[in-house]
């Protein structure tokens, strides 16, 4: 019944939006005021249909029905050939966009024999809130092909629950990170433009509730795009002069507060009866975070280096007693992690996504933590630099391990000693 009701809403929100979405676009098209230079709004809406990867041989084993549809529909906008920004040049005059999806998983069906249940579990659907970040890198003709970075907030309409909910360990919480990447190759025929290409989309809540091993989903997208202004190929101006911009190094300082829930913790239920499980929902704990990086600006578009990180994780105190609960090794696990990091930065204006893989110089775990995360973790984010702020930005990343969300971290850093002519990007 949830499910129904909630594919009806999603139904009737999407008719709605894009009544809204064409509409404003036949506004902000014959608006003269933005003048010759007016950026070109476009209206996309699309599907893709797949499976949920299977990449855990626990997952292997109960997931027994795992195909899925997903819709998406978007508002974008194109920067004008005429810009004289570095950035869009470059990468070509990418689209930004804010768009609604639902994904359609309500066949998808777990079933793990050890836990006795008389019903089988569903992932359930999923709305999503995005912004994404699309490139053209090749165009031919009518042809072209680009590629799509997707980002945003996603609504489950099922969860982990021990008592109707029991072997969906896919989905640990109603709120999740919702994270795509796809590549499309396309036709255009005046205004409007088709595409198809394969589409990744990854669900997870970022390690702030257990279970988490996150929906990782594989398809085939179809789109269609109506261009509310005459469409303008990319680089038919002169390059900009990038000769005034020279390489450079720069330190980047920032603090973090992370949220995360404890895998010993999911464990010590685990360890019970089926009939004896109580909780749906794990507490959520703070960690403290800074990272103190060298940075290298080899290009006005990318950065990279080398960093330590440094993490405060109060909750690690509770896990001894966890574990001696659980009957299993007590390890002495320490609040305390300490790593070196190599990073990546690339950057469009003000946004930028960040990628890092580090090695713990410290790591003193318990039993469970220490069976599930690698002697290395990986970075995975998002940021935005404040306009006229010196350098200070705010962002958040996902640290994970081999793949596996730990902790949801939200930052606010500085970039100290900024090239003057960034401000050109």
């Amino acid at each position: 019944m949830e499910i129904d009701l909630m594919r009806k809403k999603s139904t009737l929100l999407f008719i709605f939006t894009i009544i809204l979405l064409f509409r404003g676009g036949e506004v902000l098209a014959d608006n003269d005021s933005i003048g010759k230079d007016k950026k070109t709004y476009i209206v996309e809406a699309g599907l893709n249909a797949g499976t949920i990867l299977k990449f855990d041989d626990e997952v292997k084993q109960y997931l027994h029905e795992n195909r899925q549809k997903s819709y998406f529909l978007s508002l974008g906008y194109r920067a004008s050939v005429r810009d004289t920004s570095w950035s869009d040049y470059a990468y070509n005059y990418p689209t930004l966009s804010a768009g609604i999806g639902f994904v359609d998983a309500h066949k998808i069906r777990m079933f793990n024999a050890e836990n006795k249940a008389d019903y089988q579990s569903r992932m359930g659907n999923a709305l999503s809130f995005t912004i994404a970040f699309r490139r053209r890198f090749w165009e031919c003709g009518n042809f072209s092909a680009d590629y799509v970075l997707e980002n945003g907030i996603a609504y489950n309409s099922h969860s982990y629950n021990p008592k109707n909910d029991i072997d969906n360990t896919l989905i640990g919480s109603r709120y999740s990170v919702f994270v795509g990447f796809a590549a499309y190759l396309n036709y255009r025929l005046d205004r409007f433009e088709i595409g198809v290409g394969p589409q990744f989309n990854h669900l997870s809540n970022g390690g702030t509730d257990r279970p988490n091993k996150g929906a990782n989903m594989f398809g085939l997208g179809v789109k269609a795009r109506y261009y509310c202004d005459d469409y303008e190929r990319g680089r038919q101006f002169a390059k900009p002069n990038y000769d005034s911009w020279k390489p450079y190094f720069y330190p980047d300082v920032s603090f973090g507060v992370g949220l995360k829930s404890l895998i010993s913790a999911y464990e010590h239920q685990e360890a019970k009866n089926p009939e004896e499980r109580s909780y749906s929902n794990f507490s959520v704990y703070p960690t403290y975070n800074v990272s103190v990086d060298l940075m290298y600006k080899y290009t006005f578009r990318y950065a990279v280096g080398l960093g330590v990180d440094c993490s405060y994780a109060p909750c690690n105190n509770k896990i001894n007693d966890i574990d001696r609960a659980t009957g299993v090794e007590v390890r002495d696990a320490s609040p305390w992690y300490v790593g070196v990091s190599a990073k990546h930065e690339a950057s469009y204006k003000n946004l930028s996504v960040n990628v890092a893989l580090g090695f713990y110089l410290q790591h003193q775990t318990g039993y469970w933590e220490h069976k599930y995360e690698q002697f290395y973790y990986e970075f995975l984010g998002v940021r935005y630099r404040i306009p006229k702020a010196g350098g200070l930005y705010a962002g958040y990343h996902v640290k994970a391990h081999l793949g596996k969300a730990d902790q949801l971290e939200f930052r606010l850093g500085m970039e100290l000693g900024k090239h003057k002519n960034d401000k050109r990007q």
